[in-house]
């Protein structure tokens, strides 16, 4: 069951970076779109 419950954990800790890494990109895309949208007016 310990192994069972490590793995868990890990597979936590990789969706957590996972979900950070999406979320700055997501951030980056945003502002980038902003950006192109102002220079099209």
């Amino acid at each position: 069951m310990a192994g069972a419950h490590e793995d868990v954990e890990k597979e936590n800790t990789r969706l957590r970076k996972e979900v950070r890494l999406l979320r700055e990109e997501r951030g980056v895309l945003k502002k980038m779109a902003i950006v192109f949208a102002g220079q099209n007016r």
